[in-house]
């Protein structure tokens, strides 16, 4: 449903059965509870659209739980630079938002069964995590998940066109299996004559900027290839703790006979004052390839950047 009245004030918003409820440009929606979702459903979404204004008024401690808060970066969230978020059993997906245009809170916290992610990009390259704050904080259990959110993979059996996957890591066309997508890794190419060759990478490793590429679909009654993953972006002027996850892969090819080739992983770029914490997981793997007769080609890694004033915990090693 979309709010019809151009102010709505109340302690909470209750959203269920998989519903979504919608303030729309010149719309305000001020609530007044700390964990003003509480009895709303995980299927259903609270959606802060282009040109809209959300007030949360318990600035120190805003908790989005139970639902999906959509967060478009055309909408206006009252005094967010002041925000202290906590995710918990909940996702925080943003909108539209830019490698130069982030999301500025005081902190975040990703507690245990929350996400944070975007859009779905498909193809272009249109929504990222970017996130500005004094503190982030990812708890075990809690995730920053940009998982096949990236460029679109190519559909099996189609044209030649739609065969080819989406994004700037694609490699030509196959009358076989599909060449995997690219990222900071080349794509691998598939196997059989007339495979596709796999992606060639694109990746600014020092300023990851950019999601993953999808790879090829493939041909006659082929499958489609994976999707790539998407961008996650966290400037953090105190400290980021990761005790949860981290991650932004490709997804895997289907597998038919002549196959599809993964998709890339994605992009994460971290500057921060300290960082910390031991990760539970933190991957930018591309997808596997697939084919029963002709398997296509893996999707290629992603790329990380990591940046500290301070002191760093965690190990390039433990990042795959």
């Amino acid at each position: 449903s979309t709010q019809n009245d151009s102010l709505i004030t109340a302690d909470t918003l209750t959203v269920k059965g998989g519903a979504i409820y919608a303030v729309t440009s010149t719309k305000a929606l001020t609530l007044m509870a700390a964990d003003p979702f509480i009895n709303s459903q995980t299927s259903s979404t609270i959606r802060i659209a282009a040109g809209a204004t959300f007030t949360p008024t318990s600035t120190v401690g805003f908790i989005v739980s139970s639902s999906t808060l959509e967060i478009w970066q055309t909408a206006t969230v009252t005094n967010s630079s002041i925000l202290n978020i906590t995710v918990v059993n909940a996702s925080t997906t943003l909108g539209y938002y830019t490698t130069t245009l982030p999301f500025t809170v005081n902190s975040l916290t990703v507690g245990n069964g929350g996400m944070v992610n975007h859009l779905d990009n498909s193809t272009a390259q249109t929504h990222v995590v970017n996130i500005s704050a004094g503190t982030i904080t990812i708890n075990a259990g809690g995730s920053i998940n940009t998982d096949f959110l990236g460029w679109n993979g190519g559909v099996g059996g189609t044209s030649a066109t739609d065969r080819s996957g989406t994004g700037p890591g694609v490699k030509g066309v196959s009358s076989s299996a599909g060449g995997g997508g690219a990222h900071g890794g080349g794509g691998g190419a598939g196997s059989g004559t007339g495979a596709g060759t796999g992606g060639v990478s694109y990746c600014s490793v020092s300023s990851p900027a950019t999601i993953g590429s999808g790879g090829g679909g493939g041909a006659s009654t082929g499958g489609s290839g994976g999707a790539g993953g998407g961008l996650i972006i966290l400037n953090v002027t105190g400290t980021l703790t990761v005790n949860g996850t981290i991650t932004t892969d490709g997804s895997n090819a289907i597998s038919v006979s002549q196959g599809g080739g993964g998709g890339s992983g994605g992009g994460v770029s971290i500057i921060a004052g300290i960082i910390a914490g031991t990760p539970q997981s933190f991957t930018v793997t591309g997808g596997n390839g697939a084919g029963t007769s002709k398997g296509g080609g893996g999707g290629g890694g992603g790329c990380v950047y990591m940046q500290y004033t301070t002191s760093n915990s965690i190990a390039g090693t433990s990042i795959t």
